[in-house]
């Protein structure tokens, strides 16, 4: 109400948000497709969807999990995610925290 009652106060602000609009719906998009990614993989993971058993293996499910879902929460698709988790180097860089 305040905003109705000082328009000319306010103007800046609501210029600012209409020419911002499209790269704040973009980013909103970005954090939702990266949510549903994330709620996909857990229902993958209660289904008992395989993960790389070698990634598996070597580091643990809790592990294997955890990394994965961090992958996919940075922008990775779970193709991506799992083939990066696949590669021996990265792998080796999740024992040391093991």
């Amino acid at each position: 109400m305040k905003a109705l009652l000082h328009p000319i106060a306010t103007l800046p602000e609501w210029t600012d948000a209409f020419l911002n609009y499209d790269k704040t719906a973009l980013a909103n998009f970005i954090k939702a497709i990266l949510a549903l990614n994330v709620a996909l993989n857990r229902v993958d993971n209660i289904l008992g969807r395989p993960m790389n058993a070698r990634t598996q293996d070597a580091v643990g499910k809790d592990l294997a999990d955890s990394t994965l879902e961090a992958l996919l929460l940075s922008g990775k698709s779970r193709k991506e995610a799992m083939a990066m988790m696949g590669d021996p180097a990265k792998r080796s860089s999740c024992e040391v925290v093991r």
